[in-house]
């Protein structure tokens, strides 16, 4: 009988558990591209630096945008201003080393984690100058296309 009701507690408190869902943390230095070479010739490729509520962009349309606050509730993602908040997509997965974003898996865009320490993040906290960090924003990019099997 004790180990019936061990067995039923156990059963229980795994149940319970499994069904908690782990909170979302996407903090850090990410990077994304197209997969493919887009009408302009580019494949869009980005670094964002994320930090609690805020993200820093620099991409090779818009060289450094200025920070923008987010909202990250359960899997959603939005954009926000004083004015209204704007969806950004849904964190589709996640592990260790990328997350998906997007509104569903043909719609998404996958994000990997940057691993240099020439990134956005050493800018932002004066770590490098802005020259070192283009130099090697720059470098990314081309072995991205390289890695895509795109001439650039």
């Amino acid at each position: 009988m004790n180990k019936k009701l061990t067995l039923l507690f156990s059963i229980i408190i795994l149940l319970s558990c499994n069904g908690i869902k782990k909170e979302r943390n996407i903090d850090g230095n990410w990077y994304s591209s197209s997969l493919i070479k887009l009408e302009n010739g580019e494949i869009d490729y980005a670094e964002i630096f994320i930090k609690n509520d805020t993200v820093h962009i620099c991409s090779e349309y818009v060289l450094m945008m200025f920070p923008r606050n987010i909202i990250l509730e359960k899997d959603s993602l939005f954009f926000f201003s004083k004015m209204d908040s704007n969806f950004k997509g849904n964190i589709l997965t996640q592990t260790k080393n990328s997350f998906e974003l997007g509104i569903d898996n043909e719609h998404k865009r996958i994000y990997y984690k940057l691993e240099n320490v020439k990134n956005l993040e050493s800018l932002i906290n004066e770590e490098i100058t802005e020259k070192e960090f283009y130099f090697e924003f720059n470098e990314r990019r081309i072995n991205r296309y390289e890695k895509l099997g795109i001439k650039n």
